[in-house]
């Protein structure tokens, strides 16, 4: 706990002085062990086709500051990586298989692609009934005479408002390294890669072709991984073109971005009288305008377009 926080070194000497904690040496070397430990599993785990990992990673920036001004020593923005693995459930091999991927890509189904069949795939029964439930949460939880009927829409919604429902079980997360690289110099995209690589056992020399290795981020990871294949695609063999990399978009990334679209479309002019627009709505209760429309603050917008969407619904009800 005080290493973690950062605790000066005279805290440690004393502390171990008194038998309040280990010395400063001890916590290290004890953390140290912990971590080679850790990653040595982390490598049986890579290596083990009975299980799968998910890796998700992020740019981190950390700003140092110099309290005293020499030379040489200057304040410095430190940019890094960080990276955690999740260990997949229900691991299907062949769902991870490169063999079988390409096998269906060769199939081509995307020439038959057509809007029509989007919309075929789209449960339109499940969103009738999702709209409906919506009017019916929303007067349960602002009619007084209707609070008593709360339970039973919550029971509604766990009976037929959910389609695919997650499990309730804890994912195990692995963190891995902290790399020094940035992810946005292609080069040391790649360098991160390969030492990604080489904490889940997988090296050059010893490297499982047939599997795929799911990877992904917020949109700029995407987008980095994505240019990352497209540029290695021409190296040798499959560990350097990175050919068993699938990138993915986070989920939560891009919910965030429907919500920016949603204000960024709606909003209005400041100080429009149209009461269709957000920022109608938002100026009514002193809620101030998001200072970039095109990346606002998550949970604060959320809460201010379900308000808004809660009250219009009471409105036309009434």
């Amino acid at each position: 706990m005080l290493f973690a926080n950062g605790a000066s070194r005279c805290i440690f000497n004393y502390g171990s002085r008194i038998a309040f904690s280990q010395s400063y040496y001890a916590a290290y070397a004890t953390l140290a062990r912990m971590s080679a430990q850790r990653a040595a599993q982390l490598q049986a785990l890579g290596r083990d086709k009975t299980n799968g990992l998910i890796t998700r990673l992020d740019n981190v920036q950390g700003y140092a500051k110099v309290r005293e001004k020499r030379i040489g020593r200057e304040n410095v923005m430190k940019i890094g990586v960080a990276s955690t693995a999740a260990v997949v459930w229900d691991y299907d091999p062949e769902a991870f298989s490169v063999k079988e991927r390409e096998r269906i890509l060769g199939e081509n189904k995307r020439a038959a692609m057509t809007v029509e069949a989007i919309l075929e795939m789209i449960d339109i029964e499940l969103l009738r009934q999702l709209f409906v439930m919506q009017w019916l949460q929303t007067l349960v939880n602002y009619v007084l005479e209707l609070s008593k009927c709360k339970g039973k829409v919550t029971e509604l919604y766990q009976a037929k408002g959910t389609k695919l429902r997650v499990p309730n079980r804890k994912t195990e997360i692995i963190p891995l390294g902290t790399s020094a690289k940035n992810e946005n110099v292609m080069t040391e995209l790649r360098d991160l890669l390969v030492d990604i690589f080489d904490q889940y056992g997988q090296s050059e020399g010893d490297y499982d072709p047939d599997r795929i290795w799911f990877m992904g981020g917020d949109g700029l990871t995407f987008e980095r991984l994505d240019k990352a294949l497209l540029y290695s695609q021409f190296q040798d063999g499959r560990f350097r073109s990175f050919a068993n990399i699938v990138p993915f978009l986070e989920t939560w990334h891009a919910e965030w971005t429907y919500v920016s679209l949603l204000f960024e479309t709606h909003w209005g002019e400041a100080l429009t009288n149209d009461p269709s627009k957000l920022g109608h709505s938002a100026a009514k209760i002193d809620q101030s305008a998001p200072t970039n429309m095109k990346k606002v603050d998550y949970y604060a917008g959320i809460y201010l377009a379900y308000l808004v969407l809660d009250v219009r619904l009471l409105d036309c009800f009434r």
